[in-house]
């Protein structure tokens, strides 16, 4: 049975909206007119019916850590790097 592709892309209630315009409005202004930079537009939450029917629920097995005392959430192949630099700048 072929899925609907635009099942589970969501953009927020009025509020959500109101925040979003108010972002890229301070985003254009920056970026567009005073850097001169193009504007590419995309999705920006994806719930996760999206990524199950896509399959990169089961094919993508990166994993995660989270600093207890912090709550910072990590990749644990970006703590390692962490780490190793660390302890390379001898700190």
């Amino acid at each position: 049975m072929p899925r609907n592709p635009w099942e589970g892309q969501l953009h927020g209630n009025d509020l959500g909206g109101n925040l979003q315009a108010n972002i890229i409005e301070e985003w254009h202004c920056h970026f567009i007119m005073e850097e001169h930079m193009l504007k590419v537009d995309t999705m920006i939450m994806t719930p996760a019916p999206v990524f199950k029917t896509s399959g990169h629920v089961t094919q993508f097995t990166d994993w995660i850590v989270k600093d207890v005392k912090t709550g910072k959430v990590l990749l644990m192949d970006h703590l390692i790097k962490c780490i190793l630099e660390a302890r390379l700048k001898g700190d």
